[in-house]
């Protein structure tokens, strides 16, 4: 098989990084649902929803350290959803975990038994379709920024966003 150059590579790592950007862009809440094997791309897009509920034989697994692939890509959608250690850990072992060991580490949000997986999901956007879209956009928005903040700029950033969504009339219903 002929070696690509790094131009026609790098095409087709922007694909990659721009699905990885338009989950982080969302303004509406993620939710990923995972009743298998989410390896690679699968377990970084897992990572990358903002819930992601998974069966209890899901499974999430960097492999590509064992295939002589470094795995830096993938690992730019977990670096800020999962601990260190643990990332390290999954990147360098190469190991599968079972989902209650992602759920652990954070990589998923739930976990319910396979055969009540999809009564959990809809249950959850059941939800989230009763609460006002202002309110969802606002907690998603400061999750996505509170993180990188010192701990006044992300309370003053709470304050002000508790202050302009429930004053809005969507959230005053």
């Amino acid at each position: 098989q002929p070696h690509l150059e790094a131009y026609e590579v790098r095409g087709q790592i922007e694909v990659i990084f721009n699905c990885y950007d338009a989950f982080r862009r969302s303004k509406v809440p993620i939710i990923g649902v995972v009743q298998g094997r989410a390896a690679g791309f699968g377990c970084a897009l897992a990572a990358l929803c903002d819930v992601t509920i998974a069966s209890d034989k899901a499974w999430f697994q960097l492999p590509e350290m064992a295939h002589n692939i470094m795995p830096t890509i993938a690992m730019s959608a977990l670096v800020d959803r999962v601990p260190r250690k643990a990332l390290m850990y999954l990147v360098y072992s190469t190991e599968e975990l079972d989902a209650h060991r992602a759920l652990s580490i954070g990589l998923v949000s739930h976990v319910v038994p396979g055969n009540q997986l999809d009564g959990a999901v809809r249950q959850f956007v059941d939800g989230l379709k009763k609460r006002p879209p202002p309110a969802l956009t606002a907690v998603k928005e400061y999750a996505k920024f509170a993180y990188n903040m010192d701990t006044p700029a992300a309370n003053d950033f709470a304050w002000n966003l508790h202050a302009t969504i429930n004053s809005s009339s969507a959230v005053r219903k």
